[in-house]
């Protein structure tokens, strides 16, 4: 944003990025969750936080919705979600979802964090993989561990309809796909759920 101040980051992708740039700049945050709880007095919004690592990212949004919301006067708060994009996130679950209703899994970054792979560096091709059985044991493992949380996946995985049912037995009950394969998707999940 030409109006900030940024500084070059040497790896951006393990710096201030999703929550920890907002909380870097609070006026943003501040003013998206205006804007959000604006809406949500029209329409059933839900706000999900990107990049969220410890559960202390989340329980600083729930404040900073709450006194958002106290300063409106507005009563009703939109339901607050987590995007769980690194290994830490999915081992910190249960401190997350304290103050989250729902988890995200952002299978990209998770692939990405979890491997070490720059998913837009062709060199570390063949470790970008997003079907590898560990992506499965952290989605599984979060499930396991918050076992009455919602889940959703989004990201390239939850298109790839060969691992729908794989998903469904970790936990997963939404996925978030391109408008395109929706009915792609539709069907792998029926398919999964007369199977079962």
């Amino acid at each position: 944003l030409p109006f900030l101040d940024m500084q070059r980051e040497s790896n951006p992708s393990l710096g201030l990025r999703g929550i920890r740039f907002l909380m870097e700049h609070q006026d943003l945050l501040y003013t998206q969750l205006e804007a959000l709880l604006q809406l949500s007095s029209d329409h059933d919004l839900h706000i999900l936080v990107p990049m969220v690592t410890l559960g202390r990212d989340m329980r600083a949004v729930k404040e900073a919705l709450r006194e958002t919301a106290a300063r409106a006067k507005t009563s009703g708060l939109p339901e607050l979600g987590a995007m769980i994009e690194t290994p830490a996130a999915a081992l910190a679950a249960c401190e997350i979802v304290k103050h989250a209703s729902f988890l995200s899994f952002g299978t990209n970054d998770l692939t990405q964090y979890s491997f070490a792979a720059d998913r837009e560096n062709g060199a570390v091709d063949a470790y970008f993989d997003d079907t590898h059985d560990v992506i499965f044991r952290l989605i599984s493992m979060v499930h396991t561990d918050v076992p009455d949380a919602p889940l959703s996946v989004c990201g390239e995985l939850a298109g790839r309809v060969e691992a729908t049912s794989r998903l469904m037995d970790c936990g997963i009950t939404s996925l978030s796909v391109a408008p395109p394969i929706i009915p792609e998707v539709k069907e792998a999940v029926r398919n999964c759920s007369s199977a079962s």
